[in-house]
């Protein structure tokens, strides 16, 4: 979803851009069917089914270098291993790190990024915590570029409501992210757990796919849920993937997340966007997002005190922490800002004015 956002502000800013996708996009997403309108160019390099190696793609990706002549090439996530080929004949290249770098990768793949950089790569940081990760992992001081998403739109609130089957006066709290323990879901249950028999009327959103083969967590949050009294059981919605988060966030009362670590989750920031309360834990860069003006920081891997954070953002009056959060996203994080940050590293590498 970046990746696509970040070109299409490129593209729209007059530059003439190629997004490429080492695989084939999810027909389930929501960038499906908006790659068929995108205002850039979009390859999908077909790499196979699976997390193994596809040793066809770093050809591929330079195949398509030699014969573009880019300027900027830029990755992310694990398509930097897959340019290594590109490096040569590649022009200004940057990388963004997405996440801790001791986290994003296993420690074969940051020996061969540290190699890349080396030669001439260019690491950039999503946010205080990343640049400090890069500087002790790879001994380079990186640039940083702020994430940024586009400004979510919602329908009317009773929309989501009704599919779910959540009157007026239920109160919903969210999450969005992927299910693994990373994300630590299953903390979430137990925090709502805890709040229930206090609230009756509160219910609880997952959104979002296992990555897994298997889908082990998935598994393992839908028999924690099938396990419980009806009564709690049917108050928990374990959704999918969805083309609709604007929806079922504007529908919400509380946004959460309670992830062990992170780079700087877009999703937050998509909350933002809405002016939503968000209860985080305070890990990687999500400090950078919010603090107790806009927002509720709680100690991760802390049920105890996640439910209290959820609890007082429940309670609290009015929404003025969400719409201080909904001012920091319009001063630091919307995509324009983000797109502006990296047209000026681009033109800082490459020596324009």
């Amino acid at each position: 979803m970046f990746a696509f956002q970040l070109s299409e502000a490129l593209a729209n800013r007059g530059h003439d851009v190629c997004l490429v996708s080492v695989t084939e996009p999810d027909p389930r997403s929501p960038l499906f069917e908006r790659l068929k309108t995108a205002p850039f160019e979009f390859i999908s390099l077909d790499k196979r089914s699976g997390n193994g190696v596809d040793l066809r793609i770093p050809f591929r990706i330079l195949g398509r270098t030699l014969a573009w002549k880019p300027e900027v090439i830029h990755t992310h996530l694990r398509a930097l291993a897959y340019s290594l080929f590109s490096t040569p004949v590649a022009g200004a290249k940057f990388h963004t790190v997405h996440s801790l770098a001791e986290k994003e990768s296993s420690s074969r793949t940051r020996v061969l990024y540290g190699h890349l950089f080396s030669l001439g790569w260019n690491p950039v940081a999503i946010s205080t915590a990343v640049a400090e990760s890069i500087r002790q992992v790879y001994k380079l001081n990186p640039p940083q570029v702020d994430n940024g998403v586009i400004e979510l739109a919602s329908s009317p609130r009773e929309y989501f409501r009704n599919e779910i089957g959540a009157t007026k006066q239920d109160r919903i709290i969210c999450h969005v992210g992927r299910l693994t323990d990373t994300k630590n879901q299953l903390g979430l249950l137990k925090a709502f757990l805890q709040l229930r028999p206090l609230a009756q009327d509160l219910r609880l959103v997952l959104v979002g796919n296992d990555p897994a083969i298997g889908e082990p967590y998935k598994r393992m949050l839908q028999t924690e849920i099938a396990a419980l009294a009806p009564s709690l059981r049917d108050r928990i919605h374990l959704l999918d993937v969805r083309c609709d988060i604007g929806n079922i966030l504007g529908a919400s009362d509380v946004f959460v997340l309670c992830s062990r670590y992170e780079g700087l989750p877009l999703s937050l920031l998509e909350a933002m966007s809405l002016g939503m309360k968000c209860v985080c834990t305070r890990v990687g860069g999500i400090p950078d997002a919010i603090d107790e003006s806009s927002g509720w920081l709680v100690a991760p891997d802390d049920e105890a005190a996640l439910a209290a954070g959820l609890t007082e953002a429940l309670e609290s009056a009015g929404n003025g922490r969400g719409a201080v959060a909904r001012a920091v996203f319009e001063s630091r994080f919307s995509m324009e800002k983000c797109a502006e940050a990296y047209e000026a590293l681009y033109s800082q590498q490459l020596g324009v004015s």
